[in-house]
């Protein structure tokens, strides 16, 4: 099958590609890092990729900018560069032939519904990025309608672990604490990390992703994808420092927002009795394996924090 994937250059496509690729899938991606306005036409005409590719079969949409507070997003910009850039190439990729889409959304679309988070639940978003997600779902179930294609809307949350940048914020909150600790940097806790959160290993997810937006039962369905197993974040923080950090890391406790949701808790209830994908690494062994990967590849044998415990140590 031929496939496009957009966000291509980005953390989860690191491990969507391959992943589809050992499937013998023929894929192709396209990324827009700067997401300039002037780009937008560029996602769009991106979907006619040249060399004998007529128009891909199934769209696996990743790319989006990220939330308000890791981008300093403006409404406007947060729909151009998420919503906008979606449906250009969405209906480009209609054009030339796509038949099945995949969209990446994220459990931000829920926003204030805390009572009921399984698939049926109703979207409240409470940020403009949850807004532009919860969009999103709308725009592909009416347009994929309208020109009878299907779909698969796939809400993930809290993913972390290996091909994220270390030179940049993180994707997430979690990816973001372990960059920190890689660069020996303190960890910033808000609203005393009361925050209830459900870690999921990114090669869980992605796999569930691959296989199930694949599945005819998955058609036209949206479900969520992720570990049951929550934590607070400021359990979170400490499990990061210790795997991560051993006893050298820092705490910074901040001001958080009062409009931050406290319990984002959801249920992967159709993913796991219907489909029989279950995100079963646990946090432990995903943090072991992810400051492996950044020892192997970055060569962080040390901990700059361990390091300077150290340096003080001996003056």
């Amino acid at each position: 099958m031929s496939i496009l994937v957009t966000g291509s250059a980005g953390f989860l496509a690191s491990h969507l590609i391959p992943l589809l690729e050992e499937q013998e899938h023929i894929v192709h991606g396209v990324d827009i890092k700067n997401n300039k306005k002037d780009d937008l036409s560029k996602l769009a005409a991106a979907t006619r990729i040249a060399k004998g590719l007529k128009g891909p079969e199934l769209l696996f949409h990743l790319a989006g900018v990220g939330s308000d507070s890791e981008q300093g997003a403006l409404a406007s910009e947060s729909a151009e560069n998420n919503l906008l850039a979606y449906v250009n190439i969405l209906q480009a990729g209609i054009e030339h032939g796509l038949k099945h889409v995949c969209l990446v959304s994220d459990i931000a679309a829920y926003g204030t519904n805390t009572r009921s988070r399984d698939e049926n639940a109703a979207l409240f978003p409470h940020s403009v990025y949850g807004c532009m997600k919860a969009a999103m779902e709308h725009v592909t179930a009416a347009i994929c309608g309208d020109n009878r294609i299907t779909y698969t809307i796939c809400r993930i949350h809290d993913i972390y672990g290996p091909g994220f940048s270390l030179t940049s914020p993180g994707t997430t909150q979690i990816n973001e604490w372990i960059r920190r600790v890689s660069k020996g940097e303190s960890l910033i806790v808000t609203n005393e990390g009361h925050q209830l959160r459900q870690p999921t290993y990114v090669t869980d997810a992605v796999t569930g992703i691959a296989n199930i937006a694949l599945h005819p039962l998955a058609r036209n369905k949206v479900l969520n994808i992720g570990h049951n197993h929550a934590y607070r974040m400021i359990d979170v923080a400490r499990l990061i420092g210790l795997h991560c950090g051993g006893k050298g890391y820092e705490l910074e406790y901040a001001e958080g927002s009062a409009r931050e949701i406290i319990d984002t808790r959801v249920m992967h209830n159709q993913v796991e009795q219907v489909f029989k994908h279950h995100c079963r690494t646990t946090f432990n062994v995903g943090l072991e394996q992810t400051w492996d990967w950044i020892k192997e590849f970055h060569g962080n044998t040390n901990n700059p924090v361990k390091q300077r415990t150290a340096q003080k140590a001996k003056v």
